[in-house]
């Protein structure tokens, strides 16, 4: 005999089964965000914020753009102008104000880029990719150069990963914006992404080659006929390339520094990096193959060809690098079960390198004599 039980009583049950389930979810979700703010102190410690070298000349020339007064070979600082255009709206300039502004515009990425995570992959996951992509090597890179252009570059490279979620116009109106911000870096990024389309296709976005790359070249050639029409001079970062000498250093310093080199493009990230790639390479076919072996040579010439070896890796990979956290909180939505691989320790514990000419950069905090010291 079965015994109905009023829809009141029905209700009342069903919610304190919930509860339990509410309470479990509450708890797991702000575990996940205990153990990311914990990696967040740990490569805060590890790594050590720093300001960039020559941070005078880059705060001069974004007091006064377009009109700095620069050496040809310089003329390409005008060519990253979103950071210069925002300092030069402001009422007061000043080193400290000019800082400021910079460390705002990292904040501000890095809660789009979690915010856009979470929304993707739910919250228990988005913040496990979050601690992958802070664990990564660029985030080493924007530390230790706070100053430089960059952060307004990732912002933009944020807006072109958003993007590629979305219609061709939305990759169109972001591949402009990032045209107009850093465009030879961002262009070898794309390349790469279109050419290993695996990845994007097991992150779940869909790059759309001729929006994006219609994007790109239309924010330079709107940003060139802007500069033309002010009397600025042409200027490209490869124009130091025609000179032998500066040349056969660039080229002379990244064999010198080869193997160093490659553990700096991804540190940590290659226990994960080389194992999908093992389990993956059979399955693609011939013509993916290819395009990963030209992909990775594109990455690697970019760096023989700058003076900053890993800020070029770091920043021309980073929706690699997003893609790929993405996957791996997808496979492992919690750190419980992603603990349990050696990847993750290596991840975690491998310490990053950023080179820039012959020289390793000095990271991390250390305790000095009258308080905390940054080295």
């Amino acid at each position: 005999m079965v015994t109905l039980r009023p829809a009141s009583d029905a209700n009342e049950a069903d919610s304190e089964l919930a509860s339990p389930i509410r309470s479990h979810r509450r708890r797991s979700v702000f575990g996940v965000i205990g153990v990311f703010a914990a990696i967040c102190g740990w490569v805060l410690w590890r790594t050590g914020p720093a300001t960039v070298g020559y941070l005078d000349f880059f705060e001069r020339n974004a007091a006064t753009w377009p009109h700095g007064v620069l050496a040809p070979e310089n003329q390409y600082v005008l060519r990253v102008p979103l950071g210069q255009v925002v300092y030069r709206l402001l009422p007061e300039h000043s080193i400290p104000i000019y800082l400021t502004l910079n460390v705002v515009c990292l904040v501000i990425a890095g809660a789009v880029l979690g915010v856009w995570l979470c929304r993707r992959l739910g919250v228990q996951a988005g913040f496990v990719a979050a601690s992958v992509v802070v664990l990564a090597p660029v985030t080493a890179v924007l530390l230790l150069l706070i100053g430089i252009y960059d952060a307004f570059s990732v912002l933009a490279w944020i807006a072109v990963l958003i993007a590629l979620g979305r219609s061709g116009r939305w990759q169109l109106a972001a591949g402009a914006l990032a045209g107009i911000q850093d465009f030879e870096q961002i262009s070898v990024g794309v390349a790469m992404v279109l050419l290993i389309p695996a990845l994007s296709r097991a992150a779940g976005l869909c790059p759309r080659a001729r929006p994006l790359l219609a994007g790109l070249i239309l924010g330079r050639v709107l940003l060139e006929g802007y500069l033309h029409a002010i009397g600025v001079g042409s200027g490209s970062r490869l124009s130091y390339v025609a000179h032998w000498d500066v040349l056969s250093f660039l080229l002379g310093s990244a064999a010198a520094g080869g193997p160093l080199i490659v553990w700096s493009a991804l540190a940590g990230l290659w226990g994960f990096a080389l194992t999908a790639l093992l389990r993956s390479w059979g399955a693609w076919p011939s013509g993916e193959r290819r395009n990963f072996v030209l992909a990775a040579g594109l990455w690697a010439g970019a760096c023989a060809l700058s003076a900053d070896h890993t800020r070029v890796l770091a920043l021309t990979s980073f929706p690699l690098v997003v893609m790929g956290a993405m996957i791996i909180a997808l496979h492992w939505p919690d750190w419980r079960a992603l603990a349990r691989l050696p990847q993750t320790w290596m991840l975690v514990l491998a310490p990053p390198v950023v080179i820039g000419g012959l020289d390793a950069l000095t990271m991390g905090i250390k305790l000095g004599t009258w308080g905390i010291g940054i080295f």
